[in-house]
């Protein structure tokens, strides 16, 4: 026995009887046909001989076609066609299987999977002598663009998780063999599996079961020539994100024997945006109780000629924008069936563009549709020429509505129940309600056109139109935070009704209400003294701020905005009811900072605070040490010495790292950062670099990144007498979410340290540099001698109730009377700094 087989043996045999679940990294050879051998690392899971992890098996192909490729998101032009395939016979002649045993995927004896590639066809071979088992499919052939086909002769992927982008960026991929074999009968993920194949024209997936998946979404992103997809019994009881799923398949017409269950559904955004050939959808199954997102659903299916909406049950989804946008044949939208179900809207803030587009639709019946909480209908009908009659029952109104621009443009044939026409100067929410004799507007009632009651609220802003009827008393909305009603010198209490006949003349009845008022509190939790907040509300048209205490009415929509001084960061506003401590939402109205909610019929208690403590960078970032090794920030520890910017003398210099912070793994929005030379960073809540144009460090935070394009910052390359800096330019920035863990560290009394290659400069110690202006990296010398002349410095006496000479010699201490002087810094924070990171 050979060597390299008695130690296969050896191993195979450690594997088996040790664990199942042993993991161990292996090296892999693959062969071209003329005999070069290439060795990979990948990742070998199983005794039983699976084959690698989609990733390393993605890289080890492009590696053997191309000596380049590092990573699955290497774009290989070569391969055109890859097999997988019992070896025998038909392959000897051209590859030896025996003549190198070390050319196994694996190290199994049950399996010996290996590659070969033949540069003459442009063909990869994956052989072994019995079937090849995968346990993880994701981007197994992610961006083979020259790939047309593939062949699943001996594949089994039964026991893979996930199929994520495994045919992503397969531009060229037209047809499959044996594609039974490829199977999902464990799989929870298949998003972006076929993502950007635009030369596929059918697909039969009957053999698919997604009985377990709970990710959909752009699974067919952009295959703009599939015309035929057979998905079988498809099974979406448990998916959860369907977003883009069929994303511009142009020309897709049949979705054969596909029933899609939202019953799980939290995304379905774009789902079947561009799909311009599907003549019909089946929506039998779109009650979706967790849905939250439904914008642009189906826009631009231009020839749907009709949709039934009755089952979509979503009263969660906060968007509809763009839901039927560009459906140019649709001629018939079926919101309620005599079923009872109707189209639930419940939560919808968002309905802009819903029906834009000059499609077929002549008539709309919204006699169910909720939209008590709509905030912006802005080109909800846009260019809906055909359109004649919009139907509404008694509980429409637009009383949230914040936006409305062109709701109606181009609507030239809209008639409102009491024959008012199309008006081009009317085109927003003040034509957006039921046509009255003595309030023209574009609406027509579901039945008889009863007389209009509008009612007021008592700054003389409408809150509604209702209709008292002949048949039947109307009877007041008895809301706990109404106090009375008041119809010119008459009052009316909550629990009373309104007969037709009690009110004289054939005008419309204004009636106004008067509405109880609760308090507003402020408290300040932690840090909640540094935070600046200004809550207002709009009494009547009327911009009001409120101060802590102040009474407003039930119902009321209040805005919060909110920021902090030097030191602080991530401002919160948390709100609970004051009567019974329990807690209230708020709305996140834009990223960082401000917020708002709706007045309920309770006091309520708002609560202020901010975070001092930030983290910098994500793992896999290299950190230049000062022997001029890159080492990844994980792996640090208080030993290794860091490549630092001295700026008293502008050089290079050794630091020390006083302390590595590390935040638990969660989710993080993530600022991606790219430079001209090819450098990327990815930074956590801030982070700092050195700004050649700004001459200083910067902080780089999510609402201020952008701005930064195109300015020039220090980076350092190693030279063979040294380091020397390098000016290079920040070309892009963008955000992502990471489950990751977070990093933080800080060198000895300089702070800073080169962060892949770029001079760094960690978060949360604002006020602890840019102390002194820089000359080429270096205090200026001249000012910071005047300054210190005229603020003064700290010395060790000032501090040593508090530190340690240790910390306070670790840190610029001495210089902080000029950052406090010029406002770098306040005594606050100070005193934050040194409970946080001082050890006395």
């Amino acid at each position: 026995m050979s060597l390299f087989k008695k130690a296969k043996w050896i191993l195979s045999t450690i594997i088996m009887f040790g664990s199942l679940l042993f993991s161990a990294t292996i090296c892999v050879y693959a062969a071209h046909a003329d005999g070069i051998i290439h060795e990979y690392n990948v990742i070998y899971f199983s005794p039983f001989g699976s084959l690698a992890s989609g990733d390393n098996f993605n890289v080890a192909l492009k590696r053997t076609a191309n000596n380049g490729a590092n990573s699955s998101s290497y774009v290989d032009t070569k391969v055109q066609k890859i097999v997988f395939d019992y070896y025998n016979s038909s392959y000897q002649e051209n590859f030896d299987w025996d003549s190198d045993y070390s050319q196994n995927l694996d190290t199994s004896e049950n399996s010996n999977i290996r590659l070969f590639y033949s540069s003459e066809n442009n063909t990869m071979y994956i052989l072994s002598p019995n079937k090849i088992n995968v346990s993880n499919c994701q981007n197994m052939f992610l961006n083979f663009r020259s790939l047309t086909s593939v062949e699943f002769n001996n594949f089994n992927s039964s026991g893979s998780t996930t199929h994520k982008s495994m045919f992503s960026g397969c531009s060229n991929l037209t047809s499959f063999a044996n594609f039974n074999n490829l199977t999902t009968l464990n799989s929870t993920d298949l998003s972006s599996m076929f993502y950007g194949c635009s030369k596929i024209s059918n697909l039969n997936l009957s053999n698919f079961n997604t009985s377990k998946v709970a990710t959909f979404s752009q699974m067919f992103y952009d295959c703009s020539s599939l015309n035929s997809l057979d998905f079988g019994n498809l099974n979406t009881a448990n998916g959860e994100q369907f977003y883009q799923m069929f994303y511009n398949c142009s020309q897709l017409s049949t979705l054969s024997r596909c029933q899609i269950n939202l019953s799980k559904a939290i995304n379905s955004y774009q789902m079947f945006y561009g799909c311009q050939a599907l003549s019909q959808i089946n929506t039998s199954s779109f009650s979706a109780p967790y849905l939250q997102d439904a914008h642009e659903m189906f826009c631009g299916c231009s020839d749907l000629s009709s949709i039934n909406l009755s089952n979509f049950n979503a009263p969660n989804a906060t968007l509809f924008n763009g839901l039927l946008k560009n459906c140019s044949s649709l001629s018939e939208v079926v919101l309620f069936d005599e079923n009872s179900n109707t189209f639930v809207t419940d939560s919808a803030t968002n309905t802009s563009e819903m029906f834009s587009g000059d499609s077929m639709i002549s008539s709309l019946d919204f006699r169910y549709l909720n939209i008590q909480k709509v905030t912006n209908m802005e080109k909800m009908f846009y260019n809906c020429s055909n359109l004649t009659t919009i139907t509404v029952s008694n509980v429409w109104n637009v009383i949230s509505v914040e936006s409305s621009n062109n709701m109606f443009y181009g609507c030239s044939n809209i008639v409102g129940g009491y024959n008012t026409t199309y008006n081009s100067s009317k085109t927003d929410k003040e034509y957006a309600h039921v046509d009255l004799s003595s309030n023209p507007g574009y609406l027509t009632a579901t039945s008889v056109q009863y007389r209009g009651l509008l009612i007021y609220d008592e700054w003389n802003t409408l809150l509604g139109i209702t209709y008292l009827g002949s048949d039947k008393p109307y009877v007041l909305p008895q809301k706990e935070e109404f106090d009375y009603y008041k119809q010119n010198s008459k009052t009316y209490n909550v629990l009373d009704t309104i007969n037709y006949d009690d009110f004289s003349g054939n005008g419309d009845v204004d009636l106004v209400v008067y509405v109880k008022r609760y308090a507003v509190t402020f408290r300040n939790g932690t840090n909640g003294g540094n935070v600046t907040k200004t809550v207002t509300y709009y009494e009547g048209s009327t911009l009001t701020t409120l101060t802590s205490g102040d009474l407003i009415p039930a119902g009321t929509n209040v805005s919060i905005s909110v920021s902090v001084g030097s030191g602080y960061r991530n401002p919160t506003v948390s709100a609970t009811k004051t009567s019974s401590g329990d807690s209230y939402s708020l709305t996140t109205v834009s990223e960082y900072s401000s917020y708002s909610f709706v007045m309920p019929s309770e006091g309520i208690t708002l609560s202020f605070s901010a975070s001092t403590q930030g983290f910098c960078f994500a793992p896999g970032t290299m950190i230049t040490l000062y022997n001029g090794d890159l080492k990844r920030v994980e792996d640090l520890s208080l030993d290794d010495s860091l490549l630092i910017i001295n700026h008293e003398t502008g050089e290079f210099d050794e630091g020390e790292i006083t302390f590595i912070e590390v935040e638990p793994q969660k989710d993080y929005s993530v600022m991606n950062l790219e430079f001209s030379d090819g450098t990327k960073l990815k930074f956590i809540d801030e982070h700092g670099l050195f700004d050649k144009d700004l001459n200083k460090y910067v902080y780089f935070k999510e609402d201020v990144m952008l701005d930064f394009i195109g300015h020039t910052f220090i980076g350092c390359e190693k030279t063979c007498d040294g380091f020397k800096t390098k000016d290079v330019v920040l070309t892009n920035a963008y955000i992502t979410t990471e489950n990751i863990v977070c990093y933080s560290l800080v060198t000895k009394y300089h702070l800073n340290y080169f962060t892949n290659t770029m001079l760094s400069m960690p978060g949360g110690i604002s006020g602890l540099f840019n102390i002194f202006d820089y000359i080429n990296l270096k205090y200026d010398e001249q000012q910071k001698q005047t300054q210190l002349e005229e603020y003064g410095e700290f010395s060790y006496d000032d501090f040593k109730d508090y530190v340690s000479y240790e910390d306070y010699s670790a840190y610029p201490v001495k210089y902080l009377k000029v950052s406090i002087a010029k406002g770098l810094l306040t005594e606050e924070f100070l005193n934050y700094l040194i409970e946080r990171y001082c050890t006395k």
